[in-house]
């Protein structure tokens, strides 16, 4: 049968391409959130130079305000470790201040303006018991990523070797900090104490 005689039979083809098109962008897209940045950035902080098994990732700062705009309620980001492999964090959106009536601090200010930032909480896609909590600023992204057998890692910007479109960030697993310290819990379990109290005890 001759095509030429169906004048829809192109126009079905071109729709069902541009539909494929339309669904393979965003995933795309979404994988390139975090590219992966030379592990030779220039920089001159010790508390980066002594991390181990440190991944540098880049960011640029048009998809992170695509993110600070569009609030999107649930988000997959893939995120590159260490070895080239990478993990898909799945993400849901959570207002964390919502329901916090106020902060005092230890000196006794109250804090009623809380950073303008959008928060997540989930988990990593096929990884059974891990636990997932970043928030998205201006300046960067922020968070932890917890692995039942590979332990913790945290995500943070920075912000002093970072240039031009892009925000740099360092993932790295949380024992490779090089100080680490032992805190010691002063309070008694299940007794309350009041503010007068907790501020004695004196300061971390």
């Amino acid at each position: 049968v001759s095509q030429s005689r169906y004048p829809y039979f192109w126009l079905n083809r071109v729709l069902i391409l541009f539909i494929w098109v339309s669904i393979s962008i965003p995933l795309k897209a979404q994988d390139l959130f975090f590219v992966p940045a030379l592990n030779q950035l220039r920089n001159t902080d010790p508390f980066l130079d002594s991390l181990t098994n440190k991944v540098f990732l880049s960011a640029s700062t048009l998809n992170i305000r695509k993110i600070q705009s569009n609030a999107p309620e649930k988000w997959l980001l893939s995120v590159p470790f260490e070895n080239g492999t990478n993990q898909v964090l799945d993400l849901n959106k959570v207002k964390i201040w919502e329901d916090l009536a106020s902060i005092e601090t230890a000196s006794g200010k109250k804090i009623n303006e809380f950073p303008a930032g959008i928060h997540y909480r989930g988990g990593v896609v096929g990884q059974d018991g891990s636990l997932v909590a970043i928030s998205v600023f201006e300046n960067g992204i922020t968070g932890f990523i917890s692995f039942r057998d590979k332990g913790n890692y945290q995500l943070n910007p920075i912000g002093h070797i970072s240039q031009g479109l892009s925000i740099h960030h360092v993932l790295y697993p949380s024992s490779s900090l090089p100080v680490r310290k032992n805190y010691e819990c002063v309070t008694e379990e299940g007794k309350s104490y009041r503010s007068e109290e907790i501020k004695s005890f004196g300061t971390l």
